[in-house]
């Protein structure tokens, strides 16, 4: 972990006076959900992944053309290594 990053998760659980484990939990649990959110959509179906909007940092957004150009993409390198 960053020492930036360490330094306020420590002061955040010195304000609140909880453990740094609860806090890094927390911020840690919704790039977790996340991660899971994204690992759910189908390859070449855009209609499978889910938009995901972060508090504070913004919303990831699922578009269908870049679904579409990564699954092309993906295909292309199996069949290059599989020949």
């Amino acid at each position: 972990m960053q020492r930036k990053v360490k330094r306020i998760l420590e002061q955040v659980a010195k304000e609140s006076n909880i453990p740094v484990s609860v806090v890094q939990a927390a911020v840690e649990s919704q790039f977790q959900c996340a991660r899971e959110a994204t690992k759910s959509g189908i390859s070449g179906v855009p209609s499978s992944f889910k938009n995901i909007r972060f508090p504070n940092l913004g919303l990831l957004v699922a578009k269908e053309w870049k679904i579409k150009m990564l699954h092309s993409r993906k295909e292309n390198k199996v069949k290059a290594t599989n020949k």
